[in-house]
């Protein structure tokens, strides 16, 4: 279940940042000939899809958008940030520990209270459900400044 939440996680954070890019270039006034390579051009390389989504790795890719500091905009949006970031911190070495079968780190996490236990599980998807909403919020506010829309998403 580790593992499966934190790929999901990761799924949504890069199917975010893929509609949040198709937004800004449709809306962007360029030719749709572009859109295309526009679209590439702002997503390839992305961190999001290189590895595991650190915040630090998050950041960068929203930084592409023009969204920046994204700490900050999450801290808004979520008042407990700082002891999810943490408890996203642990939930990836524990994933990484899990799935790479790193038993040595494995151990190290359960001695600081971080194991594949239900009520870590619990912890783990609410952080997760918690940023998931306050990054959908960072962008819905981006995107509505950006073009001045009630609703960023429609066309």
């Amino acid at each position: 279940m580790i593992l499966r939440i934190v790929t999901e996680f990761q799924g949504f954070v890069r199917d975010l940042l893929d509609l949040a890019v198709v937004n800004l270039v449709r809306r962007s006034g360029s030719s749709a000939e572009y859109h295309a390579h526009l679209t590439s051009a702002i997503s390839g390389g992305r961190w999001i899809d290189r590895g595991n989504p650190h915040l630090a790795a998050v950041g960068k890719d929203m930084a592409r958008l023009g969204l920046t500091p994204l700490s900050s905009r999450l801290s808004a949006k979520n008042a407990r940030h700082a002891s999810d970031a943490r408890l996203l911190s642990e939930l990836i070495e524990l994933r990484n520990a899990l799935a790479h079968d790193d038993r040595d780190k494995a151990l190290d996490l359960s001695r600081r209270s971080v194991s594949a236990t239900m009520p870590y599980l619990d912890l783990a998807h609410a952080c997760l459900d918690r940023y998931a909403h306050a990054l959908d919020e960072v962008v819905w506010d981006h995107l509505s400044t950006v073009f001045s829309a009630a609703d960023p998403w429609s066309p």
